[in-house]
Order: structure tokens, then C-alpha cells, then sequence
């Protein structure tokens, strides 16, 4: 027997049957490999707590509701919520500069706001992304040593305020300043303040992925091709590696928790005994950019409209796992997916849940299989943004300083980022011929910019390249060279060294693809003198590399 709910004046309708939602999972319903765990409430009461799938291949255990799970970046909003209760203590505001807390910062971040902070706004450096660009993410790394970087990185992707940009080394500044601030470690003042006066008595802040924590499940990793990652399908035949990220977790996406847990906690949203009513209004309200434009997201929360229902989400994926906790406020609905497999995405299986529960929801954007999308590559004159338009076996993706992000058309025929990446407001409107444009209008949250189509790679282009280079900031150094038939770049980041092969998409233009863990994608793009380049990734713009002095290269143009 189905519940139904109707949606207030809404026109929507929740019928939840119990094995629809079992048919849902019933590929991940075996003994032999990882799965997922799910929980659904309605009006606060659980009507569906179940988990599929093993919690480690290692081991004949299966995976519970009552099992502590990674919910990686669905943490942020935890720990928007430890600094909000400071505030609420008279500590601190939500527009304090966060050099107000830690004083030891450099300048050009001490001015940046909590309330920027907590609505990826600062315009900040993500000094985790620059660790793993350019020292790997193997090598174990201490908050301390990371958040030391702001002391000494003297300028920033963007002026704060004015771009929206996910940002989890703002997230660990917050963390940080909830620790000076109250006298306590971050993991005491969860625990202490949030998790267990609501009863989340298994849930915790675990920083780092490499030591023991009773009743836990094990993350299971494998790298799959875009097309398989974006149906978010378990693969016919994985292959999972354990493996673990050496950075240390202060807030950003470390907390651990149980399906059962999650189910109090979203309840607990509705009727907060935890925060106050005022808290909670600007934690959930989203924020705008200097330009008025709304960017979706209060203080690690996602406010957002699926299908025509309106929504308020985060998801978090950490290696080897994903998460998606999702309300759906008309419905009185909450849903949470935790995975411990990396080619199983929650956001997407939650989407599939809303398509059969919830009735009258908006057609699809356009983002089937089309006949010739769109492609081409177009670099901004300062190096920021590199769009590249793909055709990926009939299907359009946007590469935006090379994080491929499938595309839907809406319409108004302009190209969103869609699937997993549907919060990203950054669009591009088509100029010229439709299959091969002149140029495009690039919409970055209400900021739009013309950029023309880059010319072709040019052979000379490599040689220029060829060479070593620093960021004094950072204390990393990258070194150019030939390899085959191709070029590769190593980096020596101030905690260690990785690869990347550069592929050449335009002129004086180069996608740079990792090699080893996890794809951290970017684009390099060499100034016309040949002494400079900008390394962009989705969540650093434009760092800025010099040919170093005693580069041979360096040695000849000078002379």
C-alpha cells in the first residue's frame, strides 16, 4: 500500500511506494560488492530505512542504516552552523573579517567575510585544490600546514563578492576560526554543541581517512569514463582500489554518519532545537553577488528547483563514495543516499527517486543524444575561463578550464551545466553557426562575457612552452618538457610532486590532464611573451607562473 502526500498549493503529489523504491536499487542488492544506504521521511517519520551492498569487500558484512558512512561535503553546512552558534553566543557576527580571527593571514584575505566564507563568495584561493594540483593527493598533509598557505598566497581568483566560487580551503578557514574562537577542537564543538543534543550520537568529525573508527564502512574507488559517471550506473565488472586522501579534514567534508542519524537530523531542520529561528533564516537563504545575481546557496546549502520542485540539497563526494541529504519542503520530504562505491552517484539516484515519487514535475531539459553538438575552443584574453564545446559520442559537454561538465540546452537554447553539476549558473549562448561557433557568450552567474573562438594549436606554440617555471606564493614549481610525442608537466608543490599530460587544444593553449589519482582537471594558457602562463582549474582562476630565472629559455630571451 503507497503513502500519498499532496504538496500544499502545489500542484505536485509525493506517492511513495515502497518497492518502486527497492526495484530502484535492486542492481546494488548483492553480496559481493559495495552498495548504498538510503532513508526517507515523510512529515518527520521514516518511512523507508534500507541498505544495499556490502560495507567492506573485504569482509562479510553488509551495510546497515545503523552503519557510519562519509557524507563528505554535506559536513559544510555543520559547520556553518558550530560558527552561526558562536555568533549567537555574542563571539563573533556573520560579517566579521576573518582576519579578525586569525590574524595571521595575509592581507589580501584577512578582509574577507565570514559570511563570504560560508557562501563560497570570498574569491579566496582553495588552498586544498592547489595541494592536490600540484602535490598529489596521496601525501598526508595537516590542516595547520594547509591553512599556513593563506599566510603566504598574495592574491586571489576573484574580488570577494563578486563570483561564485566552491571553495573548500574557505570551508577550513571557517573551522579554523570555530576553533580559536571557542577554546575547543572542531570534532569537540560538533559534538558537544549539534550532534549529540539531537541524539546523532554516531556521528562525528573524522579528519583523516587513514585510521580506525569502530562501526564504519569502507570507501571502494574506481576511475570510470564520463559517460559511465554521469548515468551514475554500477559497472558490469569493477575493479575498486582502497585508497585514501592524505589531507587533513577541519570542516570542509569530514564528518562520518549513519543513514539513521541523517533521518534526525533532517527532521531536526524543521523544528530546530539547535540554532536559533534567525540562524537558521540566513543559513538557508541564498546569497547574491555584487551584480544582484542569486547564486543558490546560503551557508552550505543548496536552495534549488528540480524539475519544476523546489528543493534544498548538498551533495558531498569524497574518494571512493558519494552523499546526497535532500529536502523537499512542500512535500514535507527528506531524503538521504550514502555510497561507499565511487561509480554509484547519489544526486543522481536521488533525482531518479524524485522522478518516480513525485507526480506533475517539468519536462527534462534538452540533453538527450543530438545529431552534432556544438564544439570548439574559447580563451578569455586574460586566460580565464577556457570553454571548449564537446562532442562526447552525440552528446554536448562544456569543458570549463577542462572540468568536463555535461551540458542541457534550455529554452532559450542557451547551454547549462547538468546531472551532478546542475548547480553550477554558468551558461554559454552560441554565436554563428551552431555546430562550430565564432564566438560564445559565456554567463558566469550573471557576469557575461564575449569570448571569441581561440585559433588552432600551433607547433611552435610546444617549444615556447618547453621549460621551468615558479609560483613564488605557493612555493610550487612546474617543469615543461617533451615526452614522446606529447608534453608533460611535473609539478613540485610545497608538499609534494605530481604529473600531468598536456594536450593542446588552442592556441597557446593547453589542457592539463593528471596522471594517477583522481582527475583534477585544468588549463594552461601562455602569455604572448613566453615568460608567463595562467594555470586555471573550476576552483582556482589565473595563478600566475614565471619562466624561472635560470631557465635556459629565460637566459636566451633576455640576452
Amino acid at each position: 500500500m503507497g503513502l500519498i502526500v499532496n504538496g500544499g498549493h502545489g500542484r505536485h503529489q509525493l506517492r511513495f511506494d515502497e518497492k518502486r523504491i527497492d526495484a530502484m536499487f535492486a542492481a546494488l542488492d548483492r553480496s559481493d560488492l559495495p552498495g548504498a544506504a538510503v532513508g526517507i521521511s515523510v512529515e518527520g517519520r521514516p518511512v523507508y530505512r534500507k541498505a544495499f551492498g556490502l560495507a567492506n569487500m573485504e569482509l562479510p558484512v553488509a551495510l546497515s542504516t545503523a552503519i557510519r558512512m562519509r557524507i563528505g561535503s554535506t559536513s559544510k553546512h555543520f559547520t556553518a552552523l558550530a560558527y552561526m552558534l558562536l555568533c549567537e553566543d555574542g563571539l563573533a557576527t556573520i560579517d566579521d573579517p576573518i582576519g579578525r580571527h586569525l590574524p595571521e593571514l595575509h592581507a589580501v584575505s584577512r578582509d574577507v567575510t565570514m559570511r563570504q566564507l560560508m557562501s563560497n563568495t570570498s574569491g579566496l584561493r582553495d588552498v586544498i585544490d592547489l595541494a592536490w594540483q600540484f602535490s598529489g593527493m596521496g601525501p598526508r598533509v595537516s590542516a595547520a600546514a594547509l591553512l599556513s598557505q593563506y599566510q603566504r598566497i598574495d592574491d586571489v581568483s576573484a574580488p570577494p563578492g563578486r563570483a561564485w566560487i566552491y571553495n573548500n580551503g574557505g570551508w577550513m578557514l571557517v573551522g579554523a576560526a570555530v576553533e580559536r574562537l571557542s577554546g575547543m577542537s572542531l570534532d569537540q564543538v560538533l559534538r558537544e554543541r549539534i550532534f549529540d543534543p539531537i541524539g546523532m550520537y554516531e556521528t562525528r568529525l573524522r579528519r583523516w581517512d587513514d585510521d580506525f573508527l569502530p562501526n564504519s564502512a569502507t570507501l571502494h574507488v574506481q576511475w570510470q569514463p564520463y559517460d559511465q559517471v554521469e548515468m551514475g550506473e554500477p559497472t558490469d565488472t569493477p575493479q575498486f582500489q582502497k585508497l585514501a586522501l592524505g589531507t587533513e579534514d577541519l570542516g570542509q567534508g569530514g564528518i562520518v554518519s549513519t543513514i539513521d542519524d541523517m533521518l534526525r537530523w533532517l527532521a531536526h531542520m524543521d523544528s530546530p532545537v539547535v540554532g536559533s529561528e534567525a540562524t537558521w533564516a540566513l543559513m538557508q537563504e541564498p546569497v547574491k553577488l555584487a551584480n544582484g545575481t542569486c547564486t543558490g546557496y546560503g551557508f552550505g546549502l543548496f536552495r534549488g528547483a528540480y524539475r519544476g520542485l523546489d528543493t534544498m540539497y548538498h551533495s558531498g563526494g569524497v574518494l571512493g563514495g558519494t552523499t546526497q541529504m535532500l529536502k523537499v519542503p512542500s512535500l514535507r520530504t527528506n531524503i538521504i543516499v550514502i555510497t561507499n562505491r565511487s561509480d554509484v552517484l547519489a544526486p543522481l539516484i536521488v533525482n531518479r527517486m524524485l522522478d518516480e515519487m513525485v507526480s506533475d514535475l517539468d519536462s527534462r531539459p534538452v540533453d538527450a543524444k543530438i545529431a552534432r553538438p556544438a564544439v570548439g575552443v574559447f580563451a578569455a584574453a586574460s586566460g580565464n575561463p577556457v570553454v571548449q564545446l564537446i562532442d562526447r559520442d552525440h552528446q554536448q559537454f562544456i569543458a570549463i578550464n577542462g572540468a568536463e561538465l555535461p551540458a542541457a540546452a534550455d529554452a532559450d537554447n542557451i547551454l547549462w551545466p547538468s546531472g551532478i553539476w546542475e548547480y553550477e549558473r554558468r551558461g554559454v549562448c552560441i554565436k554563428g553557426e551552431p555546430k562550430a561557433p565564432t564566438a560564445i557568450a559565456y554567463d558566469d552567474y550573471g557576469t557575461v562575457e564575449s569570448i571569441p573562438r581561440a585559433a588552432p594549436c600551433q607547433a611552435a606554440d610546444e617549444v615556447r612552452l618547453v621549460g621551468t617555471y615558479g609560483w613564488l606564493a605557493n612555493g610550487t614549481e612546474l617543469e615543461i618538457s617533451r615526452c614522446g610525442d606529447r608534453l608533460e608537466m611535473v609539478s613540485r608543490g610545497p608538499f609534494g610532486t605530481c604529473s600531468f599530460a598536456l594536450d593542446p587544444i588552442a592556441e597557446r593553449t593547453w589542457r592539463a590532464n593528471p596522471v594517477g589519482l583522481r582527475p583534477r582537471w585544468a588549463t594552461i594558457v601562455l602569455d604572448q611573451d613566453g615568460k608567463h602562463f595562467t594555470f586555471s582549474s573550476l576552483l582556482n582562476w589565473s595563478v600566475r607562473f614565471a619562466r624561472s630565472a635560470d631557465d635556459p629559455a629565460h637566459s636566451d630571451e633576455e640576452r
